[in-house]
């Protein structure tokens, strides 16, 4: 009798095989999360003078430029990062999100948001435009979901011995 129920329980239950690209896209995923979130406290933790929030500093500064001119304020204090720079790693942690629920973005929005990201980028680097911050982060947005659409539409395949 124990034997049948243990079979009807295997039988019925599904172990999911973790891949390779599933478990790079879950670690992107924590990182992306993490630094928004990270991000989202650094001003916080120096409003309330907690000491941890200049190495906090330190650490976002090897990922963005983080000029106060480009930073959205909380608090008082800077972000640590741009507004572009936070939005590129909120689009990536909400494409993925949006991975993980089987959501697909199409071809034709995955163009859409590349164009219009990567050209607001550029007017911005050639000084034909001088976007509001809200603009950049949206730019960010744009361009993060295409950065991320784009490595999930890589196929990487690993072979024996290569």
């Amino acid at each position: 009798m124990f034997r049948e129920c243990v079979g009807v329980r295997n039988k019925f239950m599904k172990v999911e095989k973790i891949t390779l690209k599933t478990f790079v896209l879950t670690v992107l995923t924590g990182c992306s999360f993490l630094i928004v979130l990270g991000a989202l406290l650094v001003p916080i933790l120096c409003y309330y003078h907690v000491g941890l929030s200049d190495s906090f500093y330190g650490l976002y500064d090897r990922i963005c430029h983080a000029s106060t001119n480009h930073a959205f304020f909380l608090k008082g204090y800077p972000m640590p990062i741009c507004a572009r720079c936070l939005g590129i790693y909120s689009g990536i942690f909400l494409t993925l999100l949006l991975y993980f629920e089987q959501i697909k973005i199409g071809h034709g929005f995955y163009v859409f948001f590349g164009v219009l990201g990567i050209g607001e980028f550029l007017l911005e680097y050639f000084n034909l435009f001088f976007p509001p911050l809200y603009i950049s982060m949206l730019a960010g947005i744009f361009i993060g979901i295409f950065l991320a659409v784009t490595f999930l539409r890589l196929e990487i395949k690993l072979k024996k011995g290569y």
